[in-house]
């Protein structure tokens, strides 16, 4: 949850909203099948496996059934649409939920904590002043501004809870047999995993953002978490696109879905500072709701049921063609 400038400028993928908002919409990603690789049929003898034996992980002709590569262009559009807001929710959530924990009622707008710079609020006495690391001043949705090693907590859960996201997405992919909740799995790791690596390939040149501040509190370089963080992100993207088996499967997922999570990224981008200014403005049907604002609350369970209608579509559609 970094802190942004200016309230109009908030954006994701990611951050608890900070100026690294829509830094995080870099957004991504069809699926053609291809056989899982062919079985000797000559007897062979079967020798013990490790839990722990990589060949047996990164084999994706072991993960059963490969149809669920097998998707039409306006399904997948519609899923990466879809989880491009449940890969913002999550991230904020992981801020989020630690800041309500302590006891701040934050109030969340879409991807960032309500804030105002530059200005005061309209009604300065449900507004914490908070001055970041770097010497700025403004103003957070909180009744207090927890101290300085409660702030690394809220700021690390963010990435945490994204890294938790491509962590479930993988075990979808390779603990499932259905082909639509597989296909949730890959979308939720690339619309997750391929904003988080260019947010981390951008470290040299990014003076603000959650790691930022994590790191002038602790007096630690960022590179320090950054590279971590980025190459965990990298594995799980690459290991989302090894599975899905050829490169011209793997450039149709990865096209489609950036396709569709590029509009969602502006939607969010634009939508975010309209939301604080209803918040400013104290409007009733923006009162929080388990620390969001109402309607962004709403808006998150409405994403959610329409990913379980499109889940029930899909596997009705994998039975067919089964």
């Amino acid at each position: 949850m970094s802190y942004c400038r200016k309230t109009a400028q908030h954006s994701v993928h990611p951050t608890g909203g900070s100026r690294r908002v829509f830094e995080h919409f870099s957004w991504l990603e069809v699926g053609s099948g291809k056989a899982a690789w062919s079985r000797p049929t000559h007897p062979r003898v079967t020798q013990a496996v490790s839990p722990l034996d990589m060949t047996e992980i990164l084999d994706f002709g072991n993960i059963g059934n490969m149809d669920y590569r097998k998707i039409g262009f306006w399904q997948l559009m519609t899923l990466s649409m879809l989880l491009t807001f449940v890969a913002q929710f999550i991230h904020e959530a992981g801020h989020c939920a630690v800041y309500g924990l302590l006891g701040t009622e934050p109030v969340w707008s879409v991807n960032s904590l309500a804030q105002i710079w530059d200005d005061l609020p309209l009604h300065p006495e449900n507004w914490s002043e908070f001055i970041t690391p770097n010497g700025e001043s403004g103003w957070i949705r909180m009744t207090s501004v927890p101290n300085q090693t409660e702030h690394v907590f809220g700021l690390l859960m963010g990435p945490l809870a994204s890294l938790l996201g491509v962590i479930f997405g993988l075990g979808l992919i390779r603990l499932r047999k259905d082909a639509a909740t597989r296909q949730i799995g890959s979308v939720l790791v690339l619309t997750i995993s391929l904003p988080m690596i260019q947010y981390y390939l951008r470290s040299p040149w990014r003076n603000t953002g959650d790691e930022y501040f994590i790191a002038t509190y602790l007096h630690i370089p960022k590179y320090a978490l950054d590279l971590p963080l980025g190459l965990l992100f990298l594995m799980g993207f690459v290991l989302a696109l090894y599975w899905l088996g050829d490169w011209k499967t793997r450039l149709k997922w990865l096209g489609v879905t950036t396709l569709g999570s590029m509009p969602v990224g502006l939607f969010i981008m634009y939508i975010n500072g309209w939301v604080i200014s209803q918040i400013n403005q104290e409007n009733r049907f923006f009162q929080p709701l388990f620390g969001f604002a109402l309607p962004v609350f709403v808006f998150n369970v409405a994403v959610l049921a329409l990913l379980g209608l499109w889940w029930k579509y899909g596997s009705v559609q994998d039975r067919k063609a089964g």
